[in-house]
This record gives C-alpha cells, sequence and structure tokens, in this order.
C-alpha cells in the first residue's frame, strides 16, 4: 500500500522534474547559460502547460462518469454527462495534436 503512494508522487512530480533545468541554464550572469536556453524554457513551459491540460482531462472524465452515475435514470443528467465525456475527449484529441505538433517543431528547431 506504502509503495503504490510512492509511486504516484513519483508520477505527478515527473512532469515538473525538467524545471530545476530551468534554473541551471538561465544563469547567464554568471556566464553559464547556452544560447538555446530560451528556447528550452519555452519547451518546458509547453511541456508543462500540455501535461496540465491532460490531468484537467481526467478530472473531466471522473466527474462526467460521477454525475453519470449519481443521475440515477435521469435521462437529462445522463445526457449532461455524455456532453461532458465527448467534450473532454475533443479536447483530449486536441491537446494530442499539439503535443504532437510541438514535438515536432521542438526536434527541429532545438539543437541535440
Amino acid at each position: 500500500m506504502s509503495l503504490s503512494f510512492v509511486n504516484i508522487a513519483f508520477a505527478i512530480t515527473a512532469p515538473l522534474g525538467n524545471l530545476g533545468k530551468l534554473r541551471e541554464k538561465t544563469s547567464f550572469a554568471e556566464g553559464e547559460g547556452t544560447d538555446t536556453a530560451m528556447a528550452e524554457n519555452i519547451g518546458i513551459g509547453i511541456n508543462l502547460f500540455l501535461s496540465i491540460l491532460g490531468i484537467i482531462f481526467v478530472i473531466l472524465i471522473i466527474y462526467a462518469g460521477y454525475k453519470w452515475m449519481m443521475a440515477q435514470g435521469d435521462d437529462g443528467e445522463i445526457k449532461k454527462a455524455k456532453s461532458t465525456i465527448n467534450r473532454a475527449v475533443i479536447g483530449l484529441i486536441i491537446i494530442i495534436g499539439s503535443f504532437a505538433i510541438w514535438n515536432l517543431i521542438s526536434n527541429k528547431l532545438l539543437p541535440v
């Protein structure tokens, strides 16, 4: 049981792990910064933003499922829950598309 909480904690902090690089690569005062620091910082910000949108998707799906289960056969509530799920899935498709476009662009712009 305690190991599952540790895995959840690591999973939550995994997208945020690159934020340490943000601080390291922007110290131009000491001459340690690189030319690609700004592009890498933008990339980290976009990845963080898309990760947050993914978390919001999961929350919306759980919320809609809960509303559907608590509808108790009320057709109006079931339609609202289905609508929420449909909109969340459309949002997920948009998020995945934007993530794919960003990966394509960032691989071409940032040197390896």
